[in-house]
């Protein structure tokens, strides 16, 4: 999930789906699409009018041929 619509490709307007969050609140899907970057593509990206933060599944990276690789500070997307 992003916020950060400068990212996403295209928009596919998306109003009949809903996200629960930690909470137990829902809050409405606005869009799917892809988020390119100059290092790495996303697919299915799930855009959240609203939404202050990025999110996202780290099986979802390494699905896509990737390698996430943690540290005590810091977080490396490699392909």
């Amino acid at each position: 999930m992003s916020h950060h619509l400068a990212s996403f490709v295209s928009l596919s307007p998306n109003s009949s789906m809903s996200i629960a969050i930690a909470n137990g609140d829902s809050v409405p899907l606005s869009s799917i699409d892809t988020i390119t970057t100059p290092s790495l593509s996303l697919f299915d990206v799930y855009y959240i009018d609203g939404l202050v933060v990025n999110l996202t599944y780290v099986g979802k990276i390494c699905h896509f041929g990737y390698n996430v690789c943690f540290s005590p500070s810091e977080c490396f997307v490699e392909d």
